[in-house]
């Protein structure tokens, strides 16, 4: 018992080494790990239009007067970011898009229930002070 603990370090040591050499000498003489298929090689095969004689037959073409395509559509000015001087829920907006408007012209009311129940208490204990 004494000379197998003796040897174990080496044991081991061999093991990893032979289990290693297996794993490499497997890996060398093995072929490849996937054959192509068939749709693969004659996609491969295929002979490809010099660019200017293609005709792109991946999309439909669009019927009518008007292009699609993706993209990003930017103002011709820069955006403007606008805000409230309290904050609020939107109750009416007086202009539409696209419209031009005059500084200081009114653009949207904000909802003011909750304020005007406000005042108007206020106002009715003034009165009865």
């Amino acid at each position: 018992m004494s000379s197998l603990k003796k040897y174990a370090g080496t044991i081991v040591l061999l093991l990893v080494v032979v289990t290693l050499g297996v794993v490499i000498t497997r890996t060398a003489l093995a072929g490849p790990q996937t054959s192509p298929r068939e749709v693969d090689r004659v996609a491969a095969a295929r002979e490809e239009v010099p660019p200017g004689q293609a005709v792109d037959t991946r999309l439909d073409r669009p019927e009518g007067d008007f292009v699609g395509g993706l993209g990003v559509i930017e103002p011709r000015d820069p955006e403007l970011r606008l805000s409230a001087g309290v904050p609020g829920r939107i109750a009416t907006v007086h202009v539409v898009e696209g419209q031009s408007v005059e500084a200081g012209a009114l653009l949207v009311s904000i909802e003011s229930a909750t304020e005007e129940a406000q005042l108007a208490a206020a106002e009715a204990e003034v009165a009865v002070a």
